[in-house]
């Protein structure tokens, strides 16, 4: 469960069975980025020789979720696992949290490489998404 604004939580469970349900993709986690909001970001494995890309993701399941519960970052890489299997989502939290933030400018999706200033977001005219 991730808390994302006041009365807002995301199922992990449900977001990863959406994710699950695309045709491309073999494995997914969801976590929530430490900010202030708690982003849901995913991570997904896909299969090989797919060339799925974020914006299908978040398109995927934007028409299967509340719009608070789509994943607001999308990437795609191994799942760190322990000797039973159990995915380290503690690992995937700290991956995320490195990762850069992913906004939204009008309709277009950018992805900025560090964590923006407030000052950026502010001459950029956009908003988290």
């Amino acid at each position: 469960m991730i808390a994302t604004g006041p009365a807002r939580y995301v199922s992990s469970l449900e977001v990863e069975e959406v994710l699950s349900s695309h045709s491309e993709v073999v494995e997914a986690a969801i976590v929530g980025r430490s900010d202030s909001q708690h982003v849901p970001c995913a991570f997904v494995k896909v299969r090989k020789g797919s060339d799925l890309k974020e914006e299908e993701i978040v398109e995927f399941c934007g028409g299967r979720l509340p719009s608070h519960m789509v994943p607001r970052a999308v990437y795609f890489e191994d799942m760190p696992k322990n000797s039973t299997g159990k995915t380290h989502k503690h690992l995937l939290r700290e991956r995320a949290n490195d990762k850069g933030w992913l906004i939204k400018m009008e309709t277009k999706w950018s992805i900025i490489a560090q964590n923006p200033s407030p000052n950026l977001i502010n001459v950029c005219n956009a908003r988290y998404v």
